[in-house]
């Protein structure tokens, strides 16, 4: 995914995937969500929203160029990780639909 910087080399406010985005303060996507819980109310989805990311970018740190670089390995574990458990969930549930 391509991000927007300024020229300072400041992420700019935009829709993010939630698990990114807690990756890029270094953190799991849950304990993030937990300290989200004081700082706004977020809706369900994949996705913050540009307006989302600007409020949780007001009562976080400011993310440089070098923090995106340095948790895209986490990040690509992560989704990885995640699309394993997703598809062997989906074939459990298949299986146990095929036997019915």
């Amino acid at each position: 995914m391509k991000y927007l910087f300024n020229e300072e080399g400041v992420l700019q406010p935009q829709r993010l995937l939630k698990c990114v985005l807690a990756f890029f303060y270094g953190k799991t996507p849950r304990h993030f969500r937990r300290e989200l819980e004081n700082v706004l109310c977020v809706k369900p989805g994949r996705y913050y929203s540009k307006s989302e990311v600007e409020k949780i970018m007001q009562a976080f740190d400011i993310i440089s160029r070098e923090e995106v670089e340095a948790a895209q390995d986490r990040i690509k574990a992560y989704l990885t990780k995640e699309r394993e458990r997703n598809k062997a969930r989906f074939l459990k549930h298949k299986q146990r639909y095929e036997k019915n």
